[in-house]
């Protein structure tokens, strides 16, 4: 569930199912546009910065020796045939490539827990919308802008606490509003020049139920450490 900080309205149950039950009202999401937007960086950004992720530096430096690791074993792997060996030509063709391979395994893994992390939360006035900066594995701010909050989700993912789920259904009574064959923009994701690089959008069917799919590459899992977020509640 997320904290109360983060919403104007109580959030409905939306954990760990296949969907998410919204109570939200549809003039609070933006029509699908491919109209590219600017978005505020991370530390110029307007609104009211609620949330500051921890362990910001020590996961900034994991990624620094982790592509640090990758460069040096791979510039180092052609002095496996250089340098003069009783090994046969096989025997190092198998050690350069555990080593690299060893290397790389271990930054995708980097890659895949550190990505979702948030390094901050930011409530942009008037409308409310939640802006969240995640930071890609060389070191590229992300920013993300959530139009409405009801749309994050638990996860069941590693390493994350929410999710842009990928099917929706409204209660009955706003069920009528959400017209069967149009789209809805949840979610936008900017990179660091405030081009939009992609979006999460939601397909409405029948019984205001929808599915959700990405255009682009948006970041769709977010971790945030929900303690320190209860204390500013």
């Amino acid at each position: 569930m997320l904290p109360r900080l983060l919403l104007k309205s109580p959030l409905s149950v939306c954990a760990r199912s296949p969907a998410c039950r919204l109570p939200v009202p549809l003039s609070r999401w933006r029509p699908l546009s491919t109209t590219v937007t600017a978005t505020a960086t991370e530390n110029n950004g307007p609104g009211e910065r609620i949330y500051q992720g921890p362990l910001t530096p020590t996961f900034r430096r994991l990624k620094i020796l982790s592509l640090s690791s990758l460069g040096a074993t791979t510039a180092i792997s052609p002095f496996f045939f250089i340098i003069e060996s009783n090994l046969p030509t096989v025997a190092r063709i198998s050690l350069a490539g555990i080593a690299v391979t060893t290397s790389l395994v271990s930054t995708a893994m980097v890659s895949y827990f550190t990505r979702p992390y948030v390094t901050s939360l930011r409530r942009i006035p008037p409308g409310g919308e939640l802006e969240i900066t995640t930071y890609s594995l060389f070191l590229k701010p992300l920013v993300t802008k959530i139009y409405d909050t009801d749309f994050l989700a638990d996860t069941q993912r590693p390493f994350a606490k929410w999710q842009l789920p990928t099917r929706v259904v409204l209660p009955e009574a706003q069920a009528k509003r959400a017209a069967p064959g149009t789209e809805e923009t949840v979610a936008e994701t900017f990179n660091g020049d405030g081009e939009r690089i992609g979006s999460w959008v939601v397909k409405w069917e029948n019984n205001g139920e929808g599915n959700c799919h990405a255009l682009g590459s948006v970041v769709r899992y977010f971790n945030v450490h929900l303690e320190l977020l209860d204390k500013k509640d």
